[in-house]
């Protein structure tokens, strides 16, 4: 902050001026993010939208496949299995479809009966794919995971159909082995000229079954390619920036091979995101250019017009100013004609001022004889005789200020009385300036006053206002004996209301004030409509624990009872009493009748769960027996009694249960399910 203080008007325009134009920086920043955003928004739209037309690409493979799966699996050639007639016919289909490897057929037994290649055969390299085909419906067509064909030797991926059944049985399926060069071609002229990067994966093993550009071998594992993960978590489609092996930031977008069926292909397409930006990159950088050598010419304009129009005939009035301070009058302030009305209205001004601070200086004379004689007289009384005006702010003070405050009047001088007040009681001070702008008289009005070393000092204040002065005399004097004379009394009489109203034993509030709450919280309940509950509360077998234990342990008995059932009642509204003897009573405001119980039922396990041990009671600890009433009909004769009289009717049926239980009046009213404590 001092920095800046020390700053020129010519340096104050600098900055005006670059804050001028802040805003078209952020404007031009905020588009260029939200270019970069929109851009990478579309790359991504771009990029998901080729990987899905890149996957029907791949889809429209398997498609063909299976179509001519369906078509060769209707053929007698085919339906007899075996025999040079069905070899004879695969070869020649293999040599028409360079899309397959080989094509085959397979009995229900799982051996190769028929087939595209020469010579010997080997066995069917995916037996538990080819009884996974066999177990399908006739229609149906799968696509099995990334193999070494045993008879071609060359890797593949297998499809395949079952053949039609014979008497409702499974009697084989036609299988082919795909050529996976074919899907490299496609990959390759999906990349296109941009070379982007196009991948098909088993998404269960990473295996790369296409990849262009930087080919693979085929069934190569990348389990640790950046978007192996990926396309484990999003096989189903999506689009993310990755980082790839070479590090190159691409986008990345992955559809799946919809003809695939269960075989989880999934075709990735990634584009360069430097490519993408680059142009957008080129208009950024001419933008924040252009930007900035707008900062710099606003910046130098306004150095030059500040030093001509605003530095220059400042300091000429400042120098007069100066001189006039100095008792110069005489002063007079030469500005150009052409400079800005305001400051050519100012310099008559202080033309004018001086003139009249000549006057003033003979008539300050006479006022400083007038004001020696009324001192004389303030300053000799044990009060602080103070005058201020309707902003509260002191400009007399007495010299009994510094006795009563450690302020001398000169201190005081000027400031608000809220700046010497205890925060808390600035509000009173504010009524007091209010009543005195209102013309009224003050009668002891009592605040904090603060001393000057940092304590408070009680403090009366009596006065009024001057009729057309536009202030008030006030007379303050020092409170503090008699503030703590009352306060001792006050404190005294508070201790007594508190022992009239609290048991000594369990510092709980005593029936006197269970009479007066219950009575005043059931003339709200008349008002309101709302339910009231009674809890009473009986400390089972109490005479046996006392009988038993002694009555020291029978007092700490009562005071834990007392603190747990206090503990439960969690609500500002809710009190608990003690009642008399071992009786304790809850008044839960506004509480229904099941509200009640789940209370009650807490209070009881609360009570067990300490655990105080009771040889006399039949459960072995001491425990509480609860009746619980609620009244919805306040305003009825004498609510109060029956209130009371159900309440104690359902402790009554509590007791008569067995003890350590809750009753509810009426009882027929089914109790909610409550836990219970073991």
């Amino acid at each position: 902050m001092s920095r800046f203080e020390d700053l020129g008007i010519k340096a104050r325009l600098v900055l005006l001026a670059a804050a001028a134009m802040l805003p078209f920086l952020l404007l031009v920043i905020g588009g260029l993010v939200y270019s970069y955003e929109d851009a990478t928004a579309t790359a991504e739209k771009d990029v998901r939208k080729t990987a899905e037309i890149a996957s029907d690409r791949v889809s429209h493979a398997f498609d063909d496949a299976r179509a001519r799966l369906e078509i060769l699996r209707e053929l007698p050639e085919l339906r007899r299995g075996s025999g040079i007639s069905c070899h004879a016919f695969l070869m020649s289909m293999r040599a028409a479809n360079p899309q397959f490897l080989t094509i085959g057929v397979l009995d229900a037994r799982g051996e190769i009966t028929c087939h595209s290649r020469e010579g010997k055969l080997e066995t069917f390299t995916d037996p538990v794919f080819g009884r996974r085909v066999l177990a399908m419906e006739p229609t149906d067509f799968a696509v099995g995971q990334f193999r070494i064909g045993a008879n071609s030797g060359r890797p593949t991926v297998f499809v395949a159909m079952p053949l039609p059944r014979v008497r409702n049985e499974p009697s084989g399926i036609i299988y082919a082995s795909l050529n996976l060069g074919h899907l490299q071609d496609i990959a390759r002229e999906m990349s296109g000229k941009s070379q982007r990067s196009i991948l098909l994966l088993e998404s269960q093993t990473s295996r790369v079954l296409a990849r262009w550009p930087k080919p693979v071998a085929f069934g190569t594992a990348m389990p640790d390619h950046p978007a192996a993960s990926f396309v484990r978590d999003n096989a189903a489609g999506g689009v993310r920036q990755l980082t790839d092996v070479d590090g190159t930031v691409r986008i990345y977008g992955i559809a799946p091979v919809r003809s695939a069926g269960e075989s989880g292909l999934v075709l990735l397409v990634g584009e360069s995101r430097a490519l993408v930006m680059s142009a957008l990159n080129w208009r950024s950088f001419a933008a924040v250019l252009l930007a900035l050598l707008a900062l710099s010419t606003a910046i130098g304009a306004a150095s030059w017009l500040g030093s001509e129009m605003q530095v220059r005939p400042i300091r000429r009035l400042a120098l007069t100013a100066a001189r006039i301070s100095a008792g110069q009058f005489y002063a007079l302030t030469g500005i150009e004609t052409w400079q800005a009305p305001e400051f050519r209205e100012l310099a008559s001004q202080l033309d004018t001022m001086a003139v009249a601070l000549d006057k003033g200086r003979q008539a300050e004379q006479a006022i400083a004889v007038s004001e020696a004689r009324y001192r004389l007289v303030a300053d000799n009384t044990t009060d602080i005789i103070t005058c201020v005006d309707t902003d509260g702010r002191y400009t007399f003070v007495s010299g009994a200020s510094l006795p009563l405050l450690g302020y001398k009047p000169t201190e005081l001088g000027g400031l608000l009385m809220r700046d010497v007040v205890h925060p808390d009681d600035r509000p009173i001070v504010d009524d007091i300036m209010t009543a005195v702008r209102a013309g009224q008289t003050l009668q002891a009005a009592r605040y904090r006053a603060r001393h000057c070393d940092g304590y408070d000092v009680w403090v009366e204040v009596a006065g009024r206002a001057v009729e057309g002065r536009g202030e008030a005399v006030l007379a303050i004097r020092d409170a503090t004996h008699r503030k703590a004379m009352e306060d001792h009394i006050e404190a005294t009489n508070q201790r007594l209301a508190s022992l009239a109203s609290t048991d000594d034993l369990t510092q709980l509030p005593n029936r006197r004030t269970f009479n007066q709450t219950i009575s005043t919280e059931l003339a709200l309940c008349a008002r309101t409509q709302a339910p009231l509950a009674l809890v009473l509360i009986d400390v089972d077998r109490f005479k046996a624990y006392n009988d038993g234990y002694g009555h020291q342990a029978g007092d700490d008995c009562l005071k834990r009872v007392a603190h747990a059932l206090r503990t439960e009642a969690r609500r500002p509204g809710d009190i608990v009493t003690r009642y008399g003897g071992e009786e304790f009573a809850a008044i839960l405001p506004n509480t229904t009748l099941s509200g009640a119980l789940e209370r009650a039922d807490a209070m009881r396990r609360a009570v067990r769960e300490m655990s105080i041990v009771h040889g006399g009671s039949e459960h072995g600890r001491v425990t509480v027996s609860i009746g619980v009433a609620c009244l919805f009909d306040a305003g009825r004769e004498e609510a109060s009694a029956v209130l009371i009289r159900q309440a104690d009717q359902a402790l009554y049926e509590a007791k008569a249960r067995g003890r350590d239980a809750i009753e509810a009046f009426p009882n027929d009213v089914p109790l909610p399910a409550l836990k219970r404590s073991v």
